[in-house]
């Protein structure tokens, strides 16, 4: 059975009016909505897009209050004209989005590429994206560095500087992690890494840290030292022991290759003396 994760029903009047009660019903307006809501959408993790028509007010929507106040969203659509009374395109004014995190009741307006058959912004219309990875690199630097959270200002102008990405990007995503619950507020106003995404990145992070240290390395000298102008050079197979207490006095001195090639190999040895330190 193939996945729907969409179903559109045009229109809330019709479907009512043959299932036997008025769309102005509210109380059956709402059982509906609620038997939609918990018995499809929610268990199959679908979304199912009534259409109604407006009513005889103008920006009031035609039959029950509950069409407008039971769905988790609600969206207006009129024409887009230009300055000369032609249509450009479609609008759409968001009167309710529970999903929304930050301005709610935005309005943006699209039109359909005929070549493509894709649904496309228009030019103004500002795109608000995502940054998760952004803020979980900013985040992530600070909780290296021992400041375990940021406040919205700070962790947005640090985002801007090291990622480039805009305010309305950065609050959109806060909100977005924070209901995922990749990200906790351990003080008002102020954001951090969750437990379990500190413990990922941990795991698997080899970037420029120590291993088991919070604190980023740097590298930085704090002394230059000078070549020497001449090299020492050892004299191979010189068998005199320097004299008196200097330094050096009690290495054992470099034997002559010949001396060495005599000395019997560990491979040509008996098995025991091998085996025991105390047999050489």
């Amino acid at each position: 059975m193939n996945k729907i994760d969409a179903t559109f029903i045009d229109s809330v009047k019709s479907v009512s009016s043959a299932a036997g009660w008025s769309h102005e019903n509210n109380l059956s307006s709402r059982a509906m909505l609620t038997y939609l809501r918990e018995g499809i959408c929610q268990p199959n993790r679908c979304s199912i897009g009534l259409l109604n028509h407006d009513g005889s007010t103008n920006g009031i929507w035609s039959g029950a209050k509950s069409w407008a106040e039971d769905p988790s969203m609600v969206v207006s659509f009129s024409k887009a004209l230009d300055a000369d009374g032609r249509q450009i395109g479609v609008t759409a004014k968001f009167k309710k989005d529970r999903a929304a995190v930050i301005d709610p009741c935005r309005s943006l307006t699209f039109n359909l590429n005929r070549e493509t058959g894709v649904l496309q912004l228009a030019p103004e219309v500002e795109v608000v994206g995502n940054c998760r990875e952004a803020i979980i690199d900013v985040l992530w630097r600070a909780h290296q560095n021992g400041t375990p959270s940021m406040t919205r200002k700070s962790l947005v102008d640090a985002v801007f500087a090291r990622h480039g990405k805009p305010t309305k990007t950065v609050d959109n995503t806060l909100g977005s992690m924070f209901g995922e619950r990749q990200l906790t507020k351990p003080h008002r106003g102020s954001y951090a890494l969750a437990p379990k995404l500190i413990q990922q990145k941990e795991t698997s992070y080899t970037g420029f840290y120590i291993e088991g240290s919070n604190k980023e390395e740097t590298q930085s000298e704090t002394a230059v030292r000078q070549v020497p102008e001449a090299i020492p050079t050892a004299e191979i197979g010189n068998t005199v022991v320097p004299e008196g207490n200097m330094a050096g006095s009690r290495h054992m001195p470099v034997m002559p290759d010949l001396v060495t090639e005599l000395l019997p190999t560990p491979a040509s040895l008996p098995y025991e003396m091998e085996d025991s330190a105390d047999n050489w």
